[in-house]
């Protein structure tokens, strides 16, 4: 285990040969396909953003669904992969803390050698990569 010292508190360096370093979901989707843009385009005119701040009359119908779906009791969507792996983060230490007891400042964070998280300060914590990680610690 390697002391990052900010977010996370310690690292634990896993490999697994094969999978793709550098495939970045955000961008997985192509450029401009027609029919990706016309999905785009019917989605708009539906939902533009199911955040809890606004009203929306899909939100409910959705969290019953996947709530019933999954057999969870509740469900926290996220706009972007950054605030999931923030939240999974923040909600692996909360359970480690409350539930499992281990004691303050000692749960530990498990990441994938090589893989790309997002650019928030927790998610490059999880980063192996100089370059992501370079200038941002404490």
């Amino acid at each position: 285990m390697v002391h990052l010292g900010f977010v996370l508190e310690f690292f634990v360096v896993l490999k697994f040969p094969n999978i793709p370093r550098h495939a970045h979901s955000a961008v997985n989707q192509g450029h401009c396909h027609p029919r990706l843009i016309q999905t785009l385009i019917s989605q708009a005119h539906l939902c533009t953003l199911s955040s809890r701040a606004f009203h929306s009359s899909h939100l409910g119908p959705y969290a019953a669904k996947i709530t019933k779906m999954f057999g969870y009791d509740m469900v926290l969507p996220m706009n972007t992969g950054v605030e999931a792996v923030e939240t999974a983060i923040k909600l692996a230490r909360k359970w480690g803390y409350m539930k499992k007891g281990i004691k303050e400042g000692m749960a530990r964070v498990v990441s994938v050698d090589g893989s790309f998280h997002g650019r928030s300060l927790g998610a490059i914590s999880l980063s192996t990569d100089p370059e992501s990680r370079t200038g941002f610690g404490p």
